[in-house]
């Protein structure tokens, strides 16, 4: 098993395609519209956490960098386990690599997610900050409080919502 942290800038069409096929497997976006959002909204310095065997990209995640004025914290954008490798906890092996970028960094994480996926990331030590009745809104870092958990979440929905 390999584990390589690129960003963006250092990622070749070799490396977008396996990333795009393995988005394919959960996503209903064929690969030309992965690379038109791809192009769109990943910036040049954002983190990119690959899991592969045997050259196989068996996992994936996005973390997208963001700064409100001297808070600075990553959307954990996208995470993905190949089909024939999930509930192996390849998902909380990619969610370590992403909590040791963060506190190297000293940034949060942030994330919007489904209900389906609470159980997992309170597994991996996020909080839940904010919900309705469909989204649950993550974050993870330390010296979190109620100022700096408003302002990333203020920002996030505004900058981030679809």
């Amino acid at each position: 098993m390999q584990i390589t942290i690129l960003k963006s800038k250092d990622l070749n069409s070799k490396i977008k395609k396996k990333i795009f096929s393995l988005k394919k497997q959960s996503w209903k976006f064929n690969i030309s519209e992965q690379k038109k959002w791809f192009i769109k909204n990943i910036g040049k310095n954002d983190q990119h956490i690959l899991l592969e065997i045997k050259n196989k990209l068996i996992g994936y995640n996005c973390l997208r960098f963001n700064k409100i004025g001297l808070i600075k914290y990553f959307l954990l954008d996208t995470i993905i386990v190949d089909t024939n490798y999930r509930f192996k906890d390849i998902g909380s092996l990619l969610i370590l690599y992403n909590k040791i970028l963060s506190e190297l960094n000293n940034y949060y994480i942030f994330l919007k997610s489904n209900t389906q996926t609470k159980k997992f990331y309170i597994k991996n030590n996020f909080r839940i900050i904010s919900k309705n009745h469909a989204e649950l809104f993550f974050l993870y870092g330390k010296k979190i409080n109620k100022i700096t958990t408003n302002k990333i979440l203020k920002h996030a929905k505004v900058k981030h919502s679809k």
